[in-house]
Order: C-alpha cells, then structure tokens, then sequence
C-alpha cells in the first residue's frame, strides 16, 4: 500500500474513532457547561450501554434496535441518577459532586462485573455492513467504518441544530453561558438538567455499543474512551460543543495516524498535545463555555 494510501487510510479510520470520542465528550461537555458537574459515572454509562446492547441483541437479533433501547434505558437511568442523587449536591463543593460521581462509576461498573462477568465480550458489525470494503481513492475502508462517520456526523449535527435553532436548545445555550443569568429572567433549568443528563447519558451509551465492533467490550471500555473524552473536553474548551466536536475528530485522526507509523506513541501523543495546548491556551483551542 502507497503512502498516500497509508495516510487516507489513517485519516478516516481517525474519523470514524473520533466520532465515537465526540459522542461521549458531547455528553460530558453538555453535562459540565450546563450542570457545572464534572461527571466521573460517565465512562460506566458507555460500559453499560455496550454489556445492555448486546443483551438486546440476543433477545431481539436487531442491531439497530438494540442500539437505541440501551441508549434509551441508560439514558432514562441518567435523568433518575440527576433528579435524585446529583441535584442534591448542586451549590456544595465540587469535591462532593467528585466523589458522588465516581462511586457511582465504581458501583455501575461492579454490577456490569457481577452481571457479565470480566471476560471481553464479542459483538459483530450487522450484517449489513459486513460486505467488502469502501474504496476512497487509494484507499480502501471497512463498510462499518464508513457508517459510524455518517450515522455519528448526523446525529451530532442534528444535536448541534437542536441547540442552535429549538426553543429547548436555546435555553440550554442561555444555561451553559450564564447559568445565574437565566434563572433571573425565569428559566427553568431544573428540568433541562434533566434532560441533558438524560442526553448525555444515552449519547454515552449509543457510543459504547457502536465501539464494540472496533474496539471489543469489556468492562474497561468505558474508563478508556472516559479518559481520552476528558483530554477532548480540555482541548476543545471546557463547556464549548463546538470545540469538543473539532477536538475529537483532531484527536481520533491523530490516534489513529500515528498507530499507523509509530503504534508505540499512539497513546502519549494524546496527553502530548493536551499538555501544548494547555501550555499555548490554558482555556482551550476554543475557549471557554460557549458553543
């Protein structure tokens, strides 16, 4: 294969992996800029997601439908967890939100373990999306590859016009730019909160069950995209979907380049350039809260 090859290759591989970064970071980043709550159940949502969509697949054999019942359940899970638990902790330390967040990670993760057991988990692409490969120019891609940069481009554009252009989403966007401001002149957020954890967590889930076929499912599947989301949250700007959106395609291309040339610094590079851009703009490439 030519270099050019190589490098297409690595390009859109990177894509297909950043979209899959974006959806959890979306989800972070709505939570954080709307909530003010850094959220550590967060990478238990995509475990659960992917262990609940296998579930749905043995028992229904649709691939699709399996993908939106766990993002509906986990998602339904999400709300419940922020009506009952985390709007207790809203205004106290951030330190109490922290640790409320990662027991709740610990205690979702145990019962994954204790329902599923530690051993990886196989799921398979559907069946659809198994045929020969994709040519892109000098290139070829795997059809699952090329469907998760489409399927995940639409749904994290139609989140983005949903934000941009729908009443809901204009409150979320007076939210996360001025939390204080809003509730001045009658908003209600008590409810958004709960809709954009409920959001945040189905998008965690839909993100751990696409990954499967890439990545395997294991019970460390969501620490690992948890960690590389939080990296994105960094670079992009805190608060800023815009910015997440941007990062996450930057860091899934520079991941996957960078395993084609030199696998060993595929994961330092990572952090690397989370440390230049913090060094460059401590806010982030994009700033602060904002969209």
């Amino acid at each position: 294969m030519s270099l050019a090859a190589n490098i297409l290759e690595g390009i859109i591989y990177g894509a297909s992996l950043g979209m899959l970064y974006v959806l959890v970071a979306l989800g972070l980043t709505l939570i954080f800029g709307l909530m003010e709550v850094v959220n550590f159940a967060h990478g238990a949502f995509v475990t659960l997601g992917a262990y609940l969509g296998i579930s749905f697949l043995d028992l229904t054999g649709n691939f699709w439908l399996s993908m939106v019942l766990a993002g509906v359940v986990v998602g339904v899970l999400g709300l419940a967890i922020e009506r009952t638990l985390i709007r207790r902790l809203y205004g106290e330390e951030p330190i109490y939100q922290l640790l409320l967040t990662f027991g709740l990670a610990l205690l979702l993760e145990g019962a994954v373990i204790l329902t599923y057991g530690q051993d990886n988990q196989l799921l398979s692409a559907p069946a659809l999306l198994q045929g020969s490969p994709v040519p892109v120019g000098p290139a070829t891609v795997p059809q699952y590859r090329v469907f998760l940069i489409l399927f995940t481009g639409v749904l994290v554009a139609g989140i983005w016009l949903a934000i941009q252009r729908t009443k809901l989403g204009l409150i979320v966007k007076a939210g996360i730019e001025d939390r204080e401001r809003a509730q001045m002149i009658g908003v209600r957020l008590s409810r958004v909160n709960m809709l954009i954890m409920a959001v945040g967590a189905g998008l965690a889930a839909v993100s751990g069950f696409l990954s499967g076929p890439l990545l395997g499912v294991s019970p460390q599947l969501g620490t690992g995209l948890l960690i590389v989301s939080f990296v994105i949250v960094v670079i992009g700007g805190l608060g800023n979907i815009r910015g997440t959106i941007i990062s996450g395609l930057m860091i899934g291309i520079l991941f996957s380049l960078t395993s084609f040339f030199y696998p060993s610094l595929a994961n330092p590079v990572i952090y690397v350039a989370m440390a230049v851009v913090l060094l460059v703009r401590p806010e982030g490439l994009f700033g602060g809260v904002g969209s």
